[in-house]
């Protein structure tokens, strides 16, 4: 039996106490701010909303989809929206370790009662505790969805047998993974390429999993095209000509982060202990592809950001930790196994730790240092309307929930500003087609706030005047400078008077602007 040597109750005991902690430690936290975001467009979306009449997302339509079940649960059992989504993440993350307990088991040998302990201890780790503040974000649920995947394949290579059934389910959860972005199918690919190869069997692709992976992928990219005209037609491509250039980082940056060269000594981790006499070398190779896979989905969105990167650590995580068990059962039969075990213990585990532990200080003071602004909005605009000026998102999201406050322009952030500021200086040395459309692009989306403004008509508007623009660049901007330079929005703007200024965090400062018509 599964962790047949281990106690039950200890097993039990450490699954209440990493819950415990994960409910705790969310609790002291702020809720995501891409997860909020997407809460309000999944709420808008229930309402018979759509893409650019009703919300101007970025993202493609499963990313919202994503968040219509804990919407569901506010209204049914009128719960606050961070608790909702708490919920509806500890129940994803449940669900899915089920199905890996359940995989595990077919996976590890019962005389191997440790590794398969440390494994499913890790894997709870990876879903409930290691994300901190990019809990429920995407990456985080991608994770969750496609770990009974992976551990399927390796079970399968393994020799193992699945249930027909079993194998639906999983690659519904898979697909809907997979689906979340389009880079992340490469992970799908590589998976199946390397299971197709490892098989000699080119037809090796065509099983339960994979089947209702596809499957899914088709009805939905068919509903896309059906239901989502706008977003194919207009927020795509504005998005291919200015959000990605607008928020890239470095190379440098991207490629030599310390998570990503954690992600490197893990590889090479895997090729220094890996053996052909390896028990796990199915799970260990699926792991490494996933990790590689992973890897390679963030380089291609180029932006160092924590939850782009944590698909690939948290594969990296659970890599180290099966590489750490088989080697602990090695050492052990080595008179020098006790005296190396910490040493290797420490060099694969110290850094993720550490990540953790800044993470969750991070984060902690983070809450606390926007608390004053929580405390502003609720104070001004409680059950009242706002819009804001600034290139992120982060600046209003997660707060106005907190605040209980309507955030009610389409568009989250003026993201395609600082692309668009760069274009206007290109455009006094060259005057292409491709600068054409940006700036036409640029005059719908200034025409899309002033809409907003005049039709909308929220109680106030936060303008962002920080010295530190969210702009790689760090430059002097002025928005209402910027915005100014459109007629429509010079005419909207009438409506509105400054009322104060007012610190968000101890980086940025906001002037607040009231309409006066109502």
């Amino acid at each position: 039996m599964f962790f047949k040597k281990m106690d039950n109750y200890f097993l039990l005991t450490t699954i209440l106490v990493i819950y415990i902690t994960a409910w705790m430690i969310q609790s002291r936290l702020l809720i995501n701010w891409d997860s909020s975001l997407l809460m309000r467009e999944a709420k808008l979306l229930l309402a018979g909303g759509n893409y650019v009449s009703d919300f101007f997302e970025l993202n493609p339509p499963m990313s919202i989809y994503l968040y219509l079940f804990p919407v569901i649960l506010t209204k049914i059992f009128h719960l606050s929206v961070m608790l909702a989504l708490r919920i509806y993440v500890f129940l994803l993350a449940t669900l899915s370790l089920a199905m890996c307990y359940l995989t595990i088991k077919k996976i590890f040998s019962p005389r191997d009662a440790v590794v398969s302990y440390l494994f499913f201890t890790a894997l709870m780790i990876v879903f409930l505790i290691f994300p901190m503040m990019d809990f429920s974000e995407r990456e985080h649920l991608l994770v969750i969805f496609t770990m009974p995947y992976f551990l399927v394949i390796a079970t399968r290579l393994q020799g193992g047998m699945v249930n027909t059934g079993y194998g639906v389910v999983v690659g519904i959860l898979a697909g809907i993974g997979f689906a979340i972005k389009p880079f992340f199918l490469i992970v799908f690919v590589f998976t199946e390429l390397y299971y197709s190869i490892s098989t000699k069997n080119r037809f090796g692709w065509v099983r339960a999993e994979t089947k209702a992976i596809i499957f899914l992928l088709l009805i939905y990219v068919l509903s896309v095209f059906i239901l989502y005209k706008n977003y194919l037609d207009i927020v795509v491509p504005i998005t291919l000509r200015f959000y990605y250039q607008s928020v890239s980082d470095p190379w440098k940056t991207v490629l030599l982060h310390p998570v990503v060269l954690f992600c490197y000594y893990m590889v090479g981790l895997f090729f220094l202990i890996h053996e052909n006499k390896n028990p796990y070398k199915a799970l260990a190779s699926i792991l490494l592809i996933a990790l590689v896979g992973y890897l390679l989905a963030y380089f291609l969105q180029r932006t160092a950001w924590a939850y782009h990167q944590l698909p690939a650590v948290s594969m990296a995580i659970l890599l180290g930790t099966l590489l750490f068990g088989i080697a602990v059962i090695r050492l052990y039969k080595s008179k020098t196994g006790f005296c190396i075990t910490p040493i290797l213990a420490s060099a694969i585990f110290a850094f993720p730790v550490y990540v953790m532990n800044s993470d969750y200080l991070n984060s902690l003071a983070y809450k606390n240092d926007h608390n004053n602004f929580i405390d502003f909005l609720h104070a001004y605009a409680w059950h009242k309307s706002i819009c804001s000026f600034q290139t992120s998102a982060l600046a209003m999201f997660p707060f106005v929930d907190y605040a209980d406050v309507s955030f009610v322009c389409r568009n989250s952030a003026l993201s395609w500003v600082p692309n668009a500021v760069r274009q206007t200086s290109m455009s006094r040395i060259g005057n292409s087609d491709a600068l054409q459309q940006k700036h036409k692009d640029e005059i719908f989306l200034v025409n899309m706030v002033s809409e907003d403004l005049n039709t909308r008509k929220p109680d106030f508007v936060l303008v962002d005047v920080s010295n530190k623009k969210f702009f790689p660049e760090r430059i002097a901007f002025s928005y209402l400078k910027y915005l100014s330079g459109n007629k429509e929005f010079q005419a909207a703007w009438k409506k509105y008077v400054y009322l104060i200024t007012v610190a968000q965090g101890s980086n940025d400062t906001f002037r607040v602007y009231q309409r006066i018509d109502r």
